[in-house]
């Protein structure tokens, strides 16, 4: 239309007034106050892993989306949770503030039935998701266990170049491959809170810590009142998936999804694989 816009309005999403707040910070349209730029213990960012295949199949464009059908949008998504459950991980243990991953989604997300996209729009799948599509973002800032920031966070303007510049990398390999780190941090895969500690405790905190994977980095905390702590975290502020038509109803999501065995957030016990179940 060529026209610029001098006001924004934050429609209904799914995480209140926190999940507004966010969705305009993702889009760089939220002023805060300086510190914010500049978190006090550093920050923590990673490459995310998004394998083609999985793309590919994420979308769903049949006519009735039923549960079978939300496979690849679950297997897509899952995918990255069981990456941000490690970074998650990994900053509780640093005390550093993680920058969120770019999540990305097969099908939208509504308050009722639809076949991938509500009803009356059209759009590419899949797409850029907004973090309150998967993460109940109130819940996220109202535990203040993990600080964080969104993922245009060193996109922005206001965020010093120091933050965006000065970084090191951190690789995930076995201390005896050849080209383990080049150069750069490693970290042995699986590695406990306590081993991430002393690996990368040391870094300043004026230097911005990069993982190239987030796959396979964290294996839990070595307290176990610690790790008990942070797998009720990550059962907190899982969010739903809404909703197929035939049954009617919404799905978990389930940071934990990859972990046997396990309890989710309502309780239930996982022994084997993990599937897309209704309810509660």
């Amino acid at each position: 239309l060529k026209i610029d816009p001098y006001v924004v309005h934050a429609t209904f999403q799914y995480a209140g007034t926190e999940g507004k707040r966010h969705r305009f910070r993702e889009r760089k349209l939220w002023y805060d106050h300086p510190e914010y730029y500049t978190p006090e213990g550093g920050i923590l960012t990673y490459d995310p892993d998004l394998p083609q295949e999985l793309l590919d199949r994420g979308a769903y464009f049949g006519r009735k989306l039923d549960l079978p059908g939300t496979r690849g949008h679950f297997d897509l998504v899952n995918h990255q949770l069981r990456q941000l459950r490690q970074a998650f991980g990994v900053a509780r243990a640093l005390g550093r503030t993680l920058v969120m991953p770019k999540l990305v989604c097969g099908n939208d997300r509504w308050w009722a039935p639809h076949n991938g996209v509500i009803p009356g729009s059209s759009f590419q799948r899949p797409f850029a998701c907004p973090l309150d599509h998967v993460i109940d973002v109130n819940v996220l800032v109202a535990a203040k266990y993990v600080d964080f920031r969104e993922y245009s966070f060193l996109e922005n303007e206001r965020t010093p170049n120091s933050a965006k510049q000065n970084k090191a990398v951190v690789s995930v390999c076995e201390g005896g491959d050849a080209e383990c780190g080049a150069g750069g941090l490693t970290v042995g895969p699986r590695t406990d809170s306590r081993g991430i500690r002393e690996r990368l405790g040391s870094v300043p905190r004026t230097t911005r810590l990069h993982f190239t994977s987030m796959l396979d980095a964290f294996s839990g905390f070595s307290d176990a009142s610690e790790d008990e702590e942070f797998r009720r975290f990550l059962n907190r502020i899982a969010g739903i998936w809404c909703c197929v038509a035939a049954p009617t109803g919404h799905i978990w999501y389930d940071l934990q999804w990859d972990v046997v065995p396990h309890v989710d957030k309502h309780n239930r016990r996982w022994d084997g694989e993990w599937e897309m179940k209704l309810g509660p």
